[in-house]
């Protein structure tokens, strides 16, 4: 069986390599300039976070399918505070941020938009999972195939569990 090659136009492989480093620049600048507004404690709101979060916030609220006013209920705040974060127009405590998080069933880091700090937050739990989050951000970074590497991690999930339930019926003293 011969291998199946694909022609890479080299001049279409510059220009989106091209393309792919001017928007890394972009998310860098956009970082340095968001981080050096905050350092100096100079942000005014709305901005670029507070919009983004808010746009989380309300994703993840209409995702379990509440109102603003459901929302506000559960977390003993006015409705008009819920509308003003999911525009942007008022910042986030991270009391309010955990609120947000336990009653929408997200991680904190959900609401952390993309391109802003999201690689500082993270939610691991262990030094495993840390390390498994490293990896995985590799292959994004390099443009790996995340959909193999996907695959690849459930087949190796389902193995793990079908040894496992095969060890419980062996011995169903095994945790």
């Amino acid at each position: 069986m011969t291998p199946n090659y694909e022609y890479i136009d080299p001049e279409e492989e510059e220009r989106a390599q091209e393309e792919a480093m001017q928007a890394a620049m972009e998310a860098y600048e956009e970082y340095e300039s968001f981080t050096k507004l905050l350092m100096a404690n100079e942000l005014k709101t709305p901005n670029d976070f507070t919009i983004k979060m808010g746009d989380l916030v309300r994703q993840g609220r209409e995702t379990i399918g509440i109102s603003q006013a459901d929302l506000a209920k559960k977390l003993h705040r006015r409705q008009a505070t819920i509308s003003d974060i999911e525009n942007g127009k008022s910042e986030i405590s991270i009391l309010t941020l955990a609120a947000f998080a336990i009653v929408l069933h997200k991680p904190i880091s959900y609401f952390f938009p993309e391109s802003l700090l999201k690689d500082q937050i993270t939610d691991v739990k262990s030094s495993f999972e840390y390390k498994v989050v490293e990896i995985a951000r590799e292959i994004e970074e390099y443009k790996g195939d995340k959909e193999l590497t996907l695959d690849l991690l459930k087949s190796l999930k389902d193995n793990f569990m079908d040894k496992y339930y095969e060890s419980m019926q062996e011995d169903p003293n095994v945790p």
